[in-house]
């Protein structure tokens, strides 16, 4: 079983859960490394934007000998990627055409994908996972980096040493910050929102985009258990920028047209 308590030292601390943080994790639990992982949430169950399992991937899964756990949960496998402009699709990519045993990507929800991670890891006797427990800084001894300092749900504060700490805990990563590196940004010319539409069993498989060019309005569908959609348009208000998805996502998709947008514009998931 994970155990809970957590050390006075390890050799690895890893900040955050995520698929970095939690393979990472079970790499080294797997050689013999000593290592705690710190992750802020309670569990994996919430919303995530990276649900594809690349071919790459899937090859060390296979590797790690978890072929079968991850065959087992509910994902669907993408072969060919297309986009849809006016009457006409094209086909962007062909994944027939990868090296190696999988010729496609999959995609599954990514609370199923840490929680096969963490269950191998726990089977280890030199993982431990903290769940409700948040990295807010770093421990120093002069010019070195010794630790990480630590929060849990219920307030209480503590100090974690380690020989190695690593930051995985994310684009606005506290450690990051602590340790005085500051990522350079890049302006884009478009926003992507991120929201849950209805699935239907006999919907379309794999990722699927929609475009119009001349309003800049994009949806794309992925092929998941819940289904996200995405719109960028240029700095717009949400609502009109819902309206853009709309009318784009509706062209060809009678179900998306039935009852949707409600009369209240729904929040988005994410902006990116």
């Amino acid at each position: 079983m994970i155990k809970p308590e957590l050390p006075q030292g390890t050799t690895c601390a890893i900040a955050g859960g995520g698929p970095a943080g939690m393979m990472l994790a079970l790499l080294l639990a797997r050689a013999g490394i000593d290592v705690t992982v710190l992750e802020k949430h309670p569990d994996f169950l919430r919303d995530f934007r990276g649900d594809t399992v690349h071919a790459s991937t899937l090859n060390l899964i296979d590797e790690l000998g978890l072929g079968p756990r991850f065959a087992a949960m509910p994902h669907n496998l993408v072969e060919q990627v297309t986009v849809d402009l006016g009457e006409q699709t094209f086909r962007l990519g062909d994944l027939n055409r990868l090296p190696g045993p999988h010729k496609h990507i999959a995609m599954a929800p990514q609370w199923d994908f840490l929680e096969m991670l963490a269950t191998a890891a726990e089977t280890e006797p030199t993982f431990r996972l903290r769940r409700s427990t948040e990295v807010t800084g770093l421990l120093r001894s002069g010019d070195r980096i010794t630790g990480i300092e630590y929060r849990t749900a219920s307030g209480e504060t503590g100090a974690l040493k380690a020989d190695l700490t690593v930051a995985c805990d994310g684009r606005g990563s506290a450690l990051r910050a602590a340790a005085g590196m500051r990522p350079r940004q890049f302006g884009v010319p478009i926003d992507i929102w991120w929201f849950r539409l209805p699935k239907h069993p006999d919907d379309p498989q794999g990722p699927r985009a929609r475009g119009s060019v001349p309003t800049g309005s994009w949806c794309y569908w992925t092929a998941e258990t819940t289904s996200n959609a995405g719109t960028s348009s240029a700095r717009a208000p949400t609502r009109r920028c819902a309206a853009a998805m709309y009318r784009c996502c509706a062209t060809g998709s009678p179900k998306w047209r039935h009852g949707w947008p409600p009369a209240r514009t729904p929040s988005p998931v994410g902006t990116t």
